[in-house]
C-alpha cells in the first residue's frame, strides 16, 4: 500500500492513540530502580540490568518501560568529571526511550532560555510534551542519586551485595560431608552425602519522605526542595550503613586487649597474632578471612603498634574518615574497612562472602498535594543485611581503649 492511499482520518486517530500512551508515559509520578547487575526475569519480563522503570500496577513494578540506563550515567558523570564529555551528553545519553530523552531535552532547554522563548518549539517540532513532565523530574531525580561517587560511608562495599529485583531472595547454603579415610582392600566405603539448606529472605524497606510548602520555598534563597531530597537520600545511605553496622558486631566475640598498651619500650599486644586467632578459626570452620571492619581508632592503634612498625620507627601518616585500605603490614590479602558507624573498642575479622546485603527494588515517587500548596517527594529503598554464615565471623573486643 502506498502512503497516498492511507486513510488521513485513521493517521490521525493512530497518532492520538500514541500520543495518549506518551502522554501517560510522561505523566508518571513513580519510578522503579532495578539493582541487578545481570539480566535477569520478574513477573515473566527479561530485565535490563541496573536500569530505571516506568510502570506499576497497585503498587508493584511491572518493569514494563525502560527508562534511564544507571550505569551509563555512571559512565557519563565520570566522562564529563574528566572533561572528555560535554554537559548535553552526561544529560541526554542515558535515556533509553526517544519520547522521555526528547521531553528531558526540551524541559532542560526551557530551564536555560525561558519557556515563552521555546513555545514555538512545541508547536514546531511536533514532540509531544506535558508542561513540566512528573516522569522526567522523578526519573532525573533518582537517576543522580544512583549515579553519584560520593560516599560518606564504607560498609556497603565490606560486605558481599547481592543485587535483585524481587522483594524476597532465597539463599543456599551448603553443608559437606567426610570422606572415608584408609578404606581396606576389598572393603566398600560408606556412602555419603552434603546437604543444601535453603533460606528465603524477606527484604525491609527504609523510606525518606519529605514535604515542602510554597511558602517555605519562596521565602527561601536557595534551592529547598533539592535540599531536603539530598538530605534524604544521605540519610537512607546512613540508614544502610547503621544496619551493617549492627549484623557485624552480633557476631561472636572474642576477648583481646589493647592494641596501644605498653610493657616497657614495647606495646603489650601483638595485632596481628590476635587477627590471625580469628583467621585461623575461620579457615578450620571452611572459610577464608579476608576482611576487616572497624571505627577509625583501632586501625591508628594498628598502624603505630611496635609490633608492626618497630620501636624506633617515625611516626605513621594518620588518615581521617570511611575509606578503605589495603596492603596492610603483615596482613597481606586483607581489606581493612574503615567507618566511625562501628564501636570504637573492636574489629570485626571475616570472610566477605558470610555477609550479604541484599539490595532490592528502589521506588522514588515526587507529587504535589495542591489544596495545601505541598511539594512532596517519597523513596522506598528494599534492602537487608544478614550473616549467612555465622562460623565465618567473629568480634576483637578491647584492642582499642
Amino acid at each position: 500500500m502506498s502512503l497516498s492511499n492511507i486513510n488521513p482520518d485513521l493517521a490521525r486517530r493512530a497518532l492520538s492513540v500514541e500520543d495518549y500512551y506518551a502522554q501517560r508515559l510522561l505523566s508518571a509520578t513513580a519510578a522503579w530502580y532495578n539493582p541487578a547487575l545481570t539480566t535477569m526475569r520478574a513477573n515473566d519480563v527479561t530485565l535490563r540490568p541496573d536500569t530505571i522503570y516506568l510502570g506499576e500496577q497497585g503498587g508493584v513494578p511491572t518493569w514494563e518501560h525502560a527508562a534511564f540506563d544507571v550505569g551509563r550515567y555512571r559512565q557519563a558523570s565520570e566522562l564529563y568529571r574528566q572533561g572528555k564529555i560535554d554537559d548535553d551528553r552526561l544529560r541526554f545519553s542515558p535515556w533509553l526511550m526517544p519520547e522521555l530523552e526528547e521531553q528531558a531535552k526540551y524541559q532542560n532547554d526551557v530551564y536555560k532560555y525561558g519557556r515563552q522563548a521555546m513555545s514555538q518549539y512545541r508547536s514546531a517540532s511536533g514532540v509531544v510534551t506535558v508542561g513540566d513532565s512528573s516522569a522526567i523530574n522523578v526519573i532525573q531525580i533518582l537517576g543522580e542519586v544512583l549515579g553519584t561517587a560520593q560516599r560518606n560511608y564504607s560498609l556497603e562495599q565490606a560486605v558481599t551485595t547481592v543485587a535483585t529485583p524481587n522483594l524476597s531472595l532465597s539463599v543456599d547454603t551448603w553443608q559437606g560431608f567426610a570422606a572415608s579415610q584408609d578404606v581396606g582392600e576389598g572393603v566398600e566405603a560408606l556412602v555419603k552425602k552434603g546437604r543444601i539448606t535453603r533460606t528465603e529472605y524477606l527484604l525491609k524497606k527504609d523510606v525518606g519522605h519529605i514535604m515542602v510548602t510554597d511558602e517555605a520555598q519562596l521565602r527561601a534563597d536557595r534551592d529547598l526542595f533539592s535540599t531536603h531530597v539530598n538530605h534524604a537520600v544521605q540519610d537512607l545511605r546512613r540508614l544502610k550503613n547503621t544496619k551493617i553496622a549492627t549484623e557485624l558486631e552480633a557476631a561472636t566475640d572474642v576477648a583481646a586487649g589493647d592494641w596501644a598498651a605498653f610493657t616497657g619500650e614495647h606495646n603489650t599486644r601483638d595485632p596481628v597474632e590476635d587477627i590471625g586467632g580469628i583467621a585461623d578459626t575461620i579457615e578450620l570452620n571452611g572459610g577464608a578471612a579476608n576482611t576487616i571492619a572497624s571505627h577509625g581508632r583501632p586501625l591508628r592503634d594498628f598502624n603505630t603498634n611496635s609490633h608492626i612498625v618497630g620501636s624506633q620507627a617515625p611516626a605513621q601518616t594518620t588518615n581521617f574518615g570511611a575509606r578503605t585500605q589495603g596492603g596492610i603490614a603483615g596482613l597481606p590479602g586483607f581489606t581493612w574497612y574503615i567507618d566511625n558507624l562501628l564501636t570504637n573498642t573492636m574489629v570485626t575479622v571475616y570472610d566477605k562472602s558470610a555477609v550479604l546485603l541484599m539490595q532490592g527494588p528502589v521506588r522514588t515517587a515526587q507529587y504535589r498535594i495542591e489544596p495545601r500548596g505541598l511539594d512532596a517527594y517519597i523513596t522506598r529503598d528494599y534492602n537487608l543485611c544478614r550473616v549467612i554464615d555465622s562460623t565465618l565471623i567473629r568480634n576483637l573486643t578491647g584492642v582499642s581503649a
